[in-house]
């Protein structure tokens, strides 16, 4: 599998799905950002967990056979002194992207 860096939602969904049908994950690559879960799923080290995306990401295909999971949580997180219209404006453009894709 290709996964994300720790902490990560993602991450622990996809380990967790795979332990859930008895079988042990083999992360082969752990990358810190997209970019590095793109390319390493993109040149074929393994499969990856990912948010739904439309247009579908080019490149990666979805895999049926896999357990299938439920929706989870998304959350904006703001560093402590961040002004708070900065944080709101942030959460709400993350909302549309997310409402504009699913």
């Amino acid at each position: 599998m290709v996964v994300f860096d720790e902490p990560c939602i993602m991450r622990r969904l996809a380990v967790d799905a795979v332990t859930g049908i008895g079988r042990h994950p083999d992360l082969v690559c752990e990358a810190a950002d997209l970019a590095g879960v793109l390319a390493a799923a993109r040149s074929g080290l393994g499969v990856t967990l990912l948010p739904s995306a439309k247009p579908r990401l080019e490149g990666l295909v979805v895999r049926d056979d896999l357990p299938q999971l439920d929706s989870a949580p998304l959350r904006v997180r703001a560093r402590p002194g961040l002004d708070d219209d900065l944080a709101d404006l942030v959460a709400k453009t993350a909302r549309e992207v997310v409402e504009a894709h699913s």
